[in-house]
């Protein structure tokens, strides 16, 4: 929806902004190891900066910020250890770069075509 104010002559557009929401599955035997269904997890070792509360940055093609996140609490869900996360009054973009944890692990980098096809949500995974 996009809402039109005029004030003293003068034509504001609010530009639409999206929620991305996801999660991201770690998959990891050390993090996993002796767990049960809906146990509480986090990341160990290498992965030990995915946890609870773990940043997420979200940023335009130019690489300025446009929103941040926090990981949920993780959840044991059989498979894997699984955090969910939410962008919320993220603008529109030609480009989307994202990056969860340390900044060492590398980024993902979306087309806005390409959140427009996935309906806004990302699924990732990492580790094994």
């Amino acid at each position: 929806m996009i809402a039109v104010i005029v004030a003293g002559g003068i034509l504001l557009q609010q530009t639409p902004t999206k929620t991305v929401t996801g999660a991201l599955a770690l998959q990891d035997g050390e993090t996993t190891s002796g767990l049960s269904v809906n146990d509480a997890c986090s990341g160990n070792g290498g992965f030990d900066d995915i946890e609870d509360g773990a940043q997420g940055v979200l940023e335009d093609g130019d690489g300025s910020t446009l929103a941040t996140a926090w990981l949920s609490a993780g959840t044991f869900d059989g498979l894997a250890c699984v955090f969910h996360f939410a962008f919320d009054g993220v603008p529109k973009s030609d480009f989307y770069t994202l990056r969860i944890g340390h900044t060492t692990r590398g980024d993902l980098r979306y087309s806005h075509r390409a959140m427009v096809d996935q309906d806004w949500a990302l699924n990732l995974s990492l580790g094994d």
